[in-house]
């Protein structure tokens, strides 16, 4: 091959990197209550314990990180954020939905 194809090759992959990325971002929920939270993301559920009372005298709670795929990003034409449905009630509150 030709120095000219390599180079031309080369560039061509770079760009399809560049274009093509998958994405993903991450949610942290806190709950700092005595009681558990129910919470769903893109329709899983899942359940936060509630913090016991040292945690509680400490400022702290349970924590959980849920990592969400936003599907392919094409580089300078996606904005840097999407907006993903969360639902979330506990034992002694529900937040009404938009």
């Amino acid at each position: 091959m030709g120095r000219k194809v390599k180079l031309t090759i080369l560039i061509f992959l770079s760009v399809i990197l560049l274009l093509g990325c998958s994405t993903e971002g991450k949610i942290k929920i806190i709950n700092r209550t005595q009681h558990n939270l129910y919470f769903s993301v893109k329709g899983e559920d899942y359940i936060l314990e509630g913090a016991t009372p040292e945690m509680l005298a400490e400022g702290q709670g349970n924590s959980r990180t849920i990592s969400i795929d936003t599907g392919n990003k094409f580089l300078f034409t996606e904005p840097d954020s999407k907006k993903v449905k969360v639902d979330i009630e506990g034992e002694t509150f529900a937040l009404p939905e938009d």
